[in-house]
């Protein structure tokens, strides 16, 4: 048995509700797995008699965890590590634990709890209360708080496996039009108040604890992925609302998360985690999963939120007509029906009135949206720009652009490395599945993980042409610029060109820059609308 992985996980996770330190390990080929994992256990135990450990069985290892003190959860990383390689020094250990012990922080901690008032932990920093009621420590010199003047603000976590960046765009921007000063974590960064305050993928916990500790912040939408949920925990015990999206085949075989359903109960954290939950109930994975607290559901097929004719309901109540609500894109972008109803069911949840409900719906445009469905004319083609990167949000988007060309279909692909060959596969038949007249294929330079130059696009090629795209259809290129120029100089008038772009953001902004493209003011997109 080998350590794969060791880290600390701060708070809730797919290992269980608290702090803990978690070691992933591949068993040896013929090695007896239960006898090795009684061996780590009883280890473990030398060091801290009732310690609590839960094992993670998964394809060809397991997550060995043991539960602990926040402060201490570093040195028993240590302690797990040393039983999982038989080289326990009791005394040496129990003497690390001590040490680690910080007087300070649990003499926090404890009037805290007994008042309901969260406190957020890293290596830096501790802080009393969230946004707006909050304090903030060095963790050298934690002070006593005024308890009177801290305390908790809304608090909406985003997860699942397509959907979290729209819903939780749109959920900020009803929040705003309620009059919060939101603080919004996503993938392209944290926003506070609508001011970009930091700029990446801000998905995890150490995103969520910036926002929650900015006092301007009266409401707080957190996007939150799977890999945050299984790194390192979530950064809060508890969250008002749960909204969780949809969950499908995308990052398996990472954390010992081999399956669909696994990776189910990773976004059911948040779930869990939640005072109230909002699911997708078209979903079969998360439609079968009961939560503890109140539960509303949302779903193009049914719901509290749902669809009545060409009107977006909620509890029976008239949202928005399909057609005033612009990424909709008339109703031929089904994805987004579904995201605005569960923005509109988690933002009814926090409390937020039916107007703002209505007017973000009706006002929020593809320019608040990035990378999500963006329109743009190009000469006579036009581009569909759009950020899908596993088989359901692929599919998703090229039944769009289906939806939107009268012409040709173009599209320009590169996928990550770190995807197993069959979920390289699986997106290449949704490509197929659309029958595009031309494909770009192209490496993700800087996320081959471990790929040799062009494995991928070998993948890609051979098994669009097992789904019925000719070889001359199929053009590799350099990368996403190259792809989109190739394609660009390919399309007739009437075409409609789908990119996915990651990492060429900006030059593909300069590009179509240097094309005089325009962005499609997605009003006029009616006529679409779904029968």
């Amino acid at each position: 048995m080998r350590v794969v992985d060791s880290r600390r996980l701060f708070g809730p996770s797919l290992e269980g509700d608290g702090p803990a330190a978690i070691a992933e390990v591949a068993f040896d080929e013929g090695e007896d797995a239960e006898a090795a994992v009684e061996r780590w256990r009883a280890g473990v135990r030398a060091v801290v008699p009732d310690a609590a450990t839960r094992v993670r069985r998964f394809r060809g290892g397991a997550a060995l965890v043991v539960g602990g003190e926040l402060d201490q959860i570093l040195t028993l990383c240590d302690v797990n590590e040393a039983a999982i390689a038989g080289t326990v020094d009791v005394p040496a250990l129990r003497a690390a634990l001590d040490a680690a012990i910080d007087p300070a922080l649990r003499d926090l901690l404890e009037p805290a709890m007994e008042r309901g008032v969260p406190v957020l932990v890293d290596d830096a920093q501790v802080s009393v209360g969230l946004g707006a009621r909050s304090t903030t420590y060095s963790r050298e010199a934690i002070g006593a708080p005024a308890w009177t003047a801290v305390g908790r603000v809304p608090v909406a976590m985003i997860t699942g496996t397509n959907g979290k960046t729209t819903s939780a765009r749109l959920l900020a921007r009803m929040a705003a039009e309620a009059g919060h000063t939101v603080g919004l974590a996503t993938t392209d960064g944290v926003h506070v108040g609508g001011e970009l305050v930091a700029s990446g993928d801000y998905t995890g916990p150490d995103a969520a604890r910036m926002v929650l500790r900015d006092r301007r912040v009266t409401l707080a939408v957190l996007e939150t992925a799977r890999g945050g949920i299984l790194r390192r925990g979530l950064a809060l015990d508890r969250c008002d609302v749960g909204l969780l999206t949809n969950v499908s085949d995308d990052h398996l075989g990472l954390y010992g998360v081999d399956d669909v359903e696994t990776m189910a109960r990773v976004k059911a954290v948040v779930g869990f985690a939640a005072d109230r939950v909002v699911v997708n109930s078209d979903d079969p994975w998360l439609a079968r999963t009961a939560f503890p607290a109140p539960t509303t559901r949302f779903g193009l097929a049914g719901g509290d939120f749902s669809l009545s004719g060409q009107t977006l309901v909620g509890r029976g109540r008239a949202l928005a007509e399909i057609e005033d609500v612009p990424i909709a894109f008339g109703g031929a972008a089904r994805h987004n029906l579904a995201n605005a109803l569960g923005a509109a069911a988690a933002a009814e949840a926090l409390g937020i009135p039916w107007d703002p409900i209505h007017r973000a719906l009706v006002g929020f445009r593809s320019d608040e949206n990035p990378a999500r469905g963006n329109l743009w004319s190009v000469g006579a083609a036009s581009l569909l720009l759009d950020f899908g990167h596993n088989p359901e949000g692929v599919r998703a988007v090229l039944e769009l652009g289906r939806a939107l060309a009268t012409g040709r279909l173009l599209v320009v692909l590169g996928l990550p490395g770190d995807r197993d060959d069959d979920a390289l596969r699986s997106v290449a038949r949704a490509v197929a599945a659309a029958r595009p007249a031309r494909v770009f294929v192209h490496d993700l330079q800087g996320y081959l993980r471990g790929r040799a130059p062009g494995a991928v696009p070998a993948i890609v090629d051979d098994e669009l042409q097992r789904s019925g795209i000719e070889a001359a259809s199929i053009e590799r290129t350099s990368g996403e610029v190259a792809g989109l120029a190739g394609a660009l100089a390919a399309a007739a008038p009437g075409d409609l060109v789908v990119l996915f772009p990651h990492l060429e953001r900006a030059a593909v902004a300069d590009l179509l820059a240097a094309r005089d493209a325009r962005p499609v003011d997605d009003r006029i997109l009616r006529g679409y609308v779904t029968r």
